[in-house]
């Protein structure tokens, strides 16, 4: 296929759909959160909530707990009752104008995981997967996977269910909140519970709610990009969805020889949604999970319509050539085609060189009318998209054609996720938050200190807890290729340091964990344990957690800059070589590569020449050169500080 998005959340999707409320067809309701399977956390009350009919008398019994309450004028309620020690198994009833009782509850670690693709990205795509798969069983474990939700207004109620850890569960859930979650199962020998809730390419300030943006002109910005967009476009984006409808005909490429016929595009019949490879002339769909799309043919004119998600991807496909081997078009240098419809949209050409998590796409998105319209692309005009190492184009090797929607970006609309996928969830009783998220925020790097910092303390504010531990992940190296911007990684990684710093955070560092040209490294086993050491030491006082060295403070030595870390006890190694990836820079503000020594847990830097530096940076960049670790074998983080003399 030539979409590089995954299919959808498969048995999440549909249990959520399901069992969004209990029961259905009395007025008692529960959000689909309390359910069999699910954990409580440990050490707080359990806080449960629903609805039901004004007034009416409810009955909660936890365990052997029972608590009483009425519903207020609007129906809703809320009941908080204690909880017995970590590894209990409990049972649940509330009983209001009709009774629901659920099993298999436990007490445990509750953690909720959030952040875009890194974070989204799935255990059936990570290396190593079906090993990996096969070896999740583990009954005192348990997952919530929060559907895609964007809200102009905060929502109530989740979407998704409790499912227990197995082979079959864990294949679409979070491959680093699971690996994170199944060390603290190793450590705490208790049992745990993880919430994923995250939307790929998401940025910090889709995730705050609205009040904490309009206390604060340091987002007056964000507003202004948001105020600016079209009234129409606006609109849509306060429904929640789009409207797509693009049907497509005479399509075929132009050879480069006058007297040679076109190639036609076929378009005979049409398959649903699949993985499978499937024969030239057979259309496809493929969407983010919460869109809704279907491809018909008549007349031999491919036809997509449905209703997308906002920042909604979703492609209408058909494959060229069988899977491995590709269609020669040597011989043509243009695609033309006629489109009828509403909406913009994006023509793909893939081939077996360039990844499915990549492509050659038109330069610009062309817009679709209720008129029939002709469309002609040359080959020259295509251009390498999505996050991989630069590809040549070529011709002679295409395997598929797709016609993919023109999603909207989400750095419009403040607090649309947060609405939608957080705030169902409060008040119920959490450990803490795990958090990677970053890579987004980098168009705008000088806003993002402000953003990460908004979104921990409104996090904690919105659930009563300002100490509640949060951990983030740094972003890992990455080199932005194939026509994407770049050069502010950095920035982001040293903003997330410094966010780090106050006291209930944690960082983990991953800078050496990335694949250089490629945004989403499948290696989710590492930065998960990482994030796990660090909320071993923050939110379990863990003293021998295996943790990063990071920058605490500088002290200038006769022209020589001494660096101090914490999380250094250990000591410090170079691995291979000289010490590399300090740099000094003078009082003119340009860096430049520097000398340096490890003394004990120190490193010594130095320029000959330069007298009075003024900054000191170490692995700098989108994917720096540094080989400075702890004798633990966690690396340094990357950091960098202005000098006083």
């Amino acid at each position: 296929m030539v979409s590089r998005h995954p299919q959808g959340f498969g048995i999440f999707l549909a249990l959520g759909l399901v069992f969004s409320f209990h029961p259905a067809q009395a007025a008692l309701e529960l959000s689909s959160l309390f359910g069999d399977h699910m954990v409580f956390q440990a050490g707080k009350p359990a806080v449960i909530w629903g609805k039901d009919r004004p007034l009416h008398k409810i009955t909660v019994s936890l365990g052997d707990q029972t608590t009483k309450t009425k519903a207020n004028l609007m129906g809703r309620w809320k009941v908080s009752l204690p909880l017995p020690a970590a590894g209990t198994t409990l049972g649940m009833t509330v009983t209001g104008s009709t009774a629901v009782t659920f099993q298999d509850i436990l007490v445990g670690e509750v953690w909720l995981a959030s952040g875009q693709s890194n974070m989204e990205f799935r255990m059936d795509q990570t290396k190593d997967a079906d090993k990996a798969i096969a070896q999740a069983k583990d009954p005192q474990f348990r997952l919530f996977l929060q559907m895609p939700v964007m809200s102009p207004k905060p929502l109530n109620e989740t979407r998704g269910c409790w499912r227990v850890c197995s082979p079959e569960t864990v294949k679409e859930f979070s491959a680093v909140a699971y690996y994170f979650g199944k060390n603290l199962r190793e450590t705490l020998k208790v049992p745990v519970g993880l919430i994923a809730s995250s939307w790929g390419g998401s940025y910090a300030e889709s995730w705050i709610p609205e009040t904490f943006f309009r206390k604060n002109r340091a987002f007056n910005p964000i507003w202004d990009r948001w105020n600016q967009l079209p009234p129409a476009e606006k609109a849509a984006w306060q429904r929640g969805r789009f409207p797509v409808d693009l049907a497509v005909r005479n399509l075929r490429f132009i050879p480069n020889n006058a007297g040679q016929e076109s190639l036609t595009v076929q378009a005979l019949n049409v398959s649903a949604p699949t993985t499978a490879a499937l024969p030239a002339g057979t259309w496809s769909w493929s969407v983010k999970v919460g869109s809704e799309a279907s491809v018909k043919i008549s007349s031999h004119i491919p036809h997509m319509t449905g209703s997308f998600l906002t920042d909604a991807w979703g492609f209408m496909t058909t494959a060229l050539a069988a899977p491995d081997k590709g269609l020669d078009l040597s011989a043509f240098h243009a695609v033309e085609f006629e489109t009828k419809g509403d909406g913009k949209y994006i023509l793909f050409l893939s081939q077996p060189s360039v990844t499915d998590w990549d492509n050659y796409r038109t330069p610009d998105p062309f817009q679709v009318s209720n008129k029939w319209e002709k469309h002609h692309i040359e080959f020259s005009d295509f251009k390498q998209s999505g996050w991989g190492k630069a590809q040549p184009f070529t011709p002679n090797a295409l395997s598929n054609l797709s016609f993919g929607v023109d999603p909207k970006p989400l750095i419009e609309i403040p607090a649309a996720l947060y609405n939608g996928m957080l705030h169902p969830f409060v008040p119920f009783s959490l450990k803490g938050f795990l958090w990677y998220q970053g890579e987004a925020n980098a168009v705008h790097p000088d806003e993002y200190e402000k953003l990460l910092d908004t979104v921990i303390t409104s996090w904690g504010k919105v659930w009563g807890d300002p100490d509640m531990p949060f951990i983030l992940a740094q972003l890992p190296n990455y080199v932005p290729t194939a026509g994407q911007g770049g050069g502010c990684w950095s920035d982001i990684r040293e903003t997330q340091r410094k966010v780090a710093q106050a006291p209930h955070r944690a960082m983990a560092v991953l800078v050496d964990l990335g694949e250089s040209h490629e945004i989403h490294p499948k290696d989710k086993a590492d930065p998960g344990y990482r994030l796990s050491q660090a909320a071993l030491q923050t939110a379990y006082g863990k003293t021998d957690a295996v943790l990063s060295p990071i920058f605490d403070h500088t002290v200038i030595e006769d022209g020589k800059v001494r660096v101090y870390f914490w999380q250094a006890n250990e000591g410090l190694v170079n691995k291979g070589g000289d010490l590399k990836g300090f740099e000094l820079a003078g009082l003119d503000g340009k860096f430049q590569a520097a000398q340096a020594k490890i003394e004990k847990d120190t490193v010594v830097v130095w320029k000959e020449g330069l007298a009075s530096p003024s900054a000191v940076r170490y692995a700098w960049g989108d994917d720096p050169v540094f080989n400075l670790y702890g004798k633990n074998g966690m690396p340094a983080s990357p950091f960098k500080a202005e000098l006083k003399p």
